[in-house]
């Protein structure tokens, strides 16, 4: 059940509430959803109540959704509508595992949408300690995705590998991990450094000789890339701080690009300049030592010390 209450904009007109999209609301403490619908120079604010449907519904709904899905006329976009219905019973808390197989099925869908509806169900449902036979049908599948052409369907065989490539089926996706990186699509590189981290804290003595292209990726023309690429370098230079001395310097230099605003404004949030990079910056900066930081340990610390007084 949900209840739905709209608040008028400054103008105090109120316009028909549209439904809300998950992906645009947030959701309060007191369980309450909030979403700002704009419409021209109108601004309204949807309050979206969401209450969990009873146990018993659950249950009819169960059932009715393994009927359904057991049956072999059903239509590609009715699985698709089952299926979504089944990642929200598991959300809730029910267990949903009779569809999973389904969820697997679908990723090898030839339509865009319903393929990257299948892997979205599969990396809801499933991880890397999940059945063997079910793990080594999506390896074998997320394989031929990443060679594919639609750059689309290889940024969900990424997000899926993140999910999914244990230990031990790491090598047999990690030579087209490494591919990606160069990618001529931002998105694919970025999903790519995701996964290659991914692997790295899975299985460090797998990946141990491929940590140099972090390196790499940190000079990415692509903010987004280059920012994705903190988060592995920060767990590398938590290990070996003095292994990564000479990247102090690319690191002060990149929070002055973002703090003279170099960076897209697509990155600012609530008029802060790209927030969130300076946070993996500056935790990345302060675990380095701090003879390199004040310029005390060799030549490569001692150009720090006139970049950072401009960033101040």
């Amino acid at each position: 059940m949900t209840t739905r209450r709209a608040v008028a904009g400054g103008d105090g007109r109120v316009d028909e509430c549209v439904r809300a999209r998950s992906g645009g609301c947030s959701f309060g403490q007191d369980g309450t959803q909030d979403a700002v619908v704009a419409g021209g120079k109108n601004k309204m604010k949807c309050m979206v109540v969401v209450t969990p449907p009873p146990p018993r519904e659950l249950k009819r709904e169960l059932k009715h959704l393994k009927r359904h899905l057991a049956d072999p006329d059903v239509s590609r976009r009715k699985m698709k509508e089952l299926l979504l219905r089944l990642i929200y019973t598991e959300m809730l808390g029910h267990d949903a595992s009779f569809g999973h197989i389904h969820a697997v099925k679908m990723t090898h869908d030839k339509s865009l949408p319903l393929k990257r509806t299948g892997y979205l169900a599969v990396a809801l449902f499933l991880d890397e300690r999940h059945d063997l036979i079910i793990l080594i049908l999506m390896v074998n599948t997320i394989q031929k995705d990443l060679r594919s052409d639609n750059y689309l369907i290889v940024c969900a065989a990424l997000t899926a590998a993140c999910r999914l490539i244990g230990g031990e089926a790491i090598p047999a996706v990690l030579p087209q991990v490494v591919e990606l990186l160069a990618h001529p699509k931002e998105a694919v590189r970025k999903k790519a450094v995701m996964a290659l981290h991914r692997s790295y804290q899975r299985s460090p003595s797998c990946v141990s000789h491929l940590v140099s292209n972090f390196r790499k990726r940190l000079c990415d023309k692509d903010p987004g890339v280059m920012g994705a690429t903190l988060c592995p370098l920060y767990d590398l230079i938590l290990e070996e701080p003095n292994a990564y001395k000479d990247l102090v310097v690319s690191f002060v230099n990149i929070l002055k690009q973002v703090a003279e605003r170099r960076l897209p404004t697509s990155y600012d949030y609530h008029q802060i300049p790209a927030p969130f990079i300076q946070d993996d910056e500056l935790f990345v900066v302060a675990h380095q030592p701090v003879a390199i930081l004040c310029g005390d340990a060799d030549d490569d610390g001692s150009e720090v010390i006139p970049i950072k007084s401009n960033t101040t």
